[in-house]
């Protein structure tokens, strides 16, 4: 499940990027194979449309799927005042999750604490180039998988199983391997920027006042 849902969003990105037919039939595939896997894959194969939309448009992209992700957090919290199962998990907003192990799971014991550690430290690094152009695909696509994440493990019935440290190991392991890619892909950016802010505090400032140069002129 992650290795399928990791490259198909990356071939969705290669799409945009290259608008080639295979990286197309890639994706296709492959988020079309997400279902057979696990149930929640027909959730984590909706998370190509925040990518596309963003990455086909720059401007409004980044509006559209942030209404998006609001209105789905807001259509969840109204349907889980009254239980109903959804994906065979059932939704009630009891507002007593356990808060202290998911945190233990995700930043103190072995399995993911450096990787959500670094997550954050690259978020904070990073957080003026996290919605460039080349960036914010990859971001809202993350930022959605953990939305997703902490509403399953916090506020279904899925919760129950958060102590035993199980379900939520495999859960998370589905998003896992894109994760370290996007954190890949803006500290790259990041440093890409100081890199371009040092070389433009290097070069030679030109003062109003200096003469103009002399021009040759044919005879």
């Amino acid at each position: 499940m992650a290795l399928c849902f990791c490259v198909a969003i990356l071939a969705c990105l290669r799409w945009l990027e290259a608008r080639e037919p295979a990286d197309a039939a890639v994706a296709v595939l492959l988020l079309a194979a997400l279902p057979l896997l696990k149930i929640p894959g027909r959730i984590w194969a909706l998370f190509a449309l925040p990518a596309l939309v963003v990455g086909l448009m720059p401007r409004r992209g980044l509006r559209i799927v942030g209404a998006g992700y609001a209105a789905v957090v807001f259509g969840l919290l109204v349907l889980a005042q009254t239980s109903p199962v959804i994906l065979g998990y059932r939704l009630h907003l009891d507002f007593a999750p356990d808060w202290e192990a998911l945190a233990n799971s995700f930043f103190l014991y072995d399995n993911w604490h450096l990787l959500w550690y670094g997550a954050a430290a690259v978020a904070l690094l990073g957080r003026r180039q996290l919605l460039a152009p080349r960036v914010a695909p990859l971001t809202v696509v993350v930022a959605g998988g953990v939305l997703f994440l902490m509403f399953v493990l916090l506020f279904t019935n899925a919760r129950d199983w958060v102590s035993d440290q199980t379900t939520v190991n495999r859960a998370t392991l589905h998003l896992a391997p894109l994760t370290v890619i996007w954190m890949l892909v803006a500290f790259r950016a990041w440093a890409q920027a100081r890199r371009d802010a040092s070389v433009a505090a290097l070069a030679p400032d030109p003062s109003p006042d200096a003469p103009p140069l002399a021009t040759a002129t044919a005879p």
